[in-house]
């Protein structure tokens, strides 16, 4: 189960902290390409020394239209609004790009060209598709694939999904959906060693 435990608006971008399963996550929505910026320095900061070390896993999502981009590291999450953006800033490409960070998710193959045609956004590669990492998973739904590798089962709404995520103020139910489907993809990443495949 997934709610919202407090929020914060300011001028080009709003901060929710949601609750999944006992676990804070920091959501930060934004069409700001500055705060955009400031996020994903803050998060190669934070994940410098797997960096180093191995590769940094980063889930990635997007709404069906790529509307929005939805990124998750650790217990932060990011909802980009590309379709509102002012632009894209140069480190949110090069993140993208990067060989270092090792992207997944669900049902999302094409994800890598959406973002190419609408916003020549360039990843290095495809992001991996979860249900392809297991025997048993690929005909799953994705609460399906989360009850299987984290053991909690979600509720994640078709009608949420597709709903419009060009509006200017996202939904409770959209930010509660981009974290729910970004921070399960990360941590199903996880259990099933992402980062160490070596595509």
């Amino acid at each position: 189960m997934a709610t919202i435990a407090d929020r914060q608006h300011f001028p080009n971008h709003s901060n929710f902290t949601v609750n999944i399963n006992g676990t804070n996550i920091t959501v930060t929505v934004t069409a700001s390409a500055s705060v955009v910026q400031e996020w994903i320095n803050t998060t190669v900061s934070i994940g410098a020394d797997l960096l180093r070390r191995y590769r940094l896993e980063v889930a990635l999502s997007m709404d069906p239209a790529a509307n929005t981009l939805h990124l998750c590291v650790g217990v932060r999450c990011l909802i980009f609004q590309l379709s509102r953006a002012d632009c894209i800033p140069p480190n949110l490409r090069s993140f993208v790009y990067s060989s270092h960070c090792r992207f997944g998710g669900f049902w999302n193959r094409g994800h890598r060209q959406l973002l190419l045609s609408k916003y020549g956004l360039v990843m290095n590669y495809d992001p991996m598709d979860l249900r392809l990492l297991k025997d048993g998973l690929e005909n799953l739904t994705t609460e399906g694939i989360i009850y299987e590798c984290l053991g909690f089962r979600v509720d994640l709404k078709e009608e949420i999904r597709t709903s419009d995520w060009n509006q200017e103020k996202l939904s409770d139910d959209q930010v509660l959906y981009a974290c729910l489907e970004s921070y399960c993809a990360l941590n199903c990443g996880v259990k099933l060693n992402l980062w160490l495949l070596g595509f």
